[in-house]
């Protein structure tokens, strides 16, 4: 566990995510070590079942397809904390 990272999240919950705190979160992230060696995530080749396709991508090649996804599921979800409130 990086308590290093925890620790530097819980003291800035809340917070306005600036400048030097995202490069503080990305130092502090970068000692957590790797659940798999890159050498087996580039191994990962295309893989199909049941009528759906699996395959590693990199987000900036599906960036323009990702971001209308992503506002569709931040508008759902940030619409229902608000009508929790």
């Amino acid at each position: 566990m990086n308590n290093e990272l925890i620790s530097l999240l819980r003291a800035n919950l809340g917070a306005v995510l600036s400048a030097e705190l995202a490069a503080d979160i990305c130092v502090a992230a970068s000692v957590v070590p790797r659940l798999i060696p890159s050498e087996a995530i580039e191994g990962v080749g295309r893989s199909g079942h049941d009528g759906f396709t699996f395959a590693l991508e990199r987000i900036e090649d599906i960036a323009a397809e990702m971001k209308p996804l992503h506002r569709a599921h931040w508008n759902e979800t940030n619409l229902t904390a608000m009508a929790w409130n």
